[in-house]
């Protein structure tokens, strides 16, 4: 909702679903919530590195991870619409969250 009609979204399900979905369309951004069912978010991220090291990810976590323990920019739960865009563009654009 808070993307409205500026992005093309697609949404996962669960992790493994995640990387199935990153596989076929490889975006320019995935947004990956680290507790998922199936296959976790930083499970998923690895994944999705080790096949394509470049692919911008941010992760979105209520939990406390940082840039250094995934290896992409993080993203703390309890954002408002204007932290969460800017965190996306600045993804989009290889910046750090």
């Amino acid at each position: 909702i808070m993307l409205g009609d500026t992005y093309e979204v697609v949404e996962a399900q669960n992790g493994r679903e995640a990387v199935e979905l990153w596989r076929r369309f490889r975006p320019d951004l995935v947004l990956m919530d680290i507790q998922m069912p199936v296959m976790s978010g930083d499970v998923a991220i690895r994944e999705i590195l080790g096949v394509d090291p470049n692919a911008k990810i941010l992760a979105v976590t209520a939990y406390r991870y940082t840039r250094e323990d995934l290896g992409v920019p993080v993203l703390n739960k309890g954002f408002g619409p204007s932290e969460f865009l800017t965190a996306v563009e600045s993804a989009l654009e290889g910046r750090a969250a």
